[in-house]
């Protein structure tokens, strides 16, 4: 398999966000609005990149303008900019994290609306590979033949980043075929990991870890199923 899952550094007031169910309107912007008001970083981080909408225009409103998705965007890219050249851009651009975006797509038809949990992993992945690619080490694990099993699942998934991050694993060290033999029994993962050897049950669980570690969620580690 590839390399081991690097912990990056992700900002843990956004990518609480990130791992929240968001449904613009009402009372979740207002909670969206006090979360990040309470956030001194984040509030002068927005001041920066939003100054085109104008000054000291009030966090509501720039959600309005932009919507959920907008703001989040331009969100992530202040963040994915500053890991490249080390500074914040100061005008609307999504060019560097077009892979985060084009992942979302095609993770759509499995996911439950409202949630960025594909998004959120594309985050990782494309922090990952900046702080891998400095290294001089290259980091690229998702394929299309991976995300093509999710459509084995007969419900919409919710932290749908955790069960690609499962089958990469699995994928890597049962092969494909047999795994997907073993889906179509409607196998549970508890008895697909345990197929694996322990030196492969520790690694998959490490690089969970180091995912887990990297997004701010370890609610996954308290539970015995994705």
């Amino acid at each position: 398999m590839g390399s081991d899952f690097p912990m990056v550094n992700l900002p843990y007031q956004f990518t609480s966000l990130l791992r929240a169910n968001i449904q613009i309107g009402g009372q979740s912007l207002e909670n969206i609005r006090m979360f990040i008001n309470s956030q001194k970083s984040m509030v002068i981080l927005i001041n920066l990149i939003f100054q085109d909408l104008g000054k000291k225009l009030e966090l509501g409103s720039i959600i309005k303008a932009v919507g959920w998705t907008g703001f989040r965007d331009r969100m992530t890219n202040a963040y994915v900019d500053y890991a490249l050249y080390g500074e914040f851009p100061t005008r609307p651009n999504t060019r560097n994290i077009s892979s985060i975006i084009d992942l979302e797509e095609e993770l759509k038809p499995f996911t439950v609306a409202g949630f960025s949990r594909g998004y959120l992993l594309g985050f990782y992945l494309r922090m990952a590979q900046i702080q891998m690619e400095k290294r001089g080490k290259d980091f690229s694990i998702l394929s299309d033949e991976l995300i093509k099993m999710l459509k084995l699942s007969k419900i919409k998934i919710v932290k749908v980043d955790w069960l690609l991050l499962c089958l990469y694993h699995l994928e890597g060290y049962l092969g494909r075929d047999l795994l997907l033999a073993e889906m179509n029994k409607s196998q549970n993962f508890e008895n697909l990991f345990g197929k694996l050897t322990e030196e492969q049950k520790s690694v998959m669980m490490g690089n969970l870890l180091s995912y887990g570690y990297s997004i701010g969620d370890h609610e996954i580690f308290y539970s015995k199923t994705v």
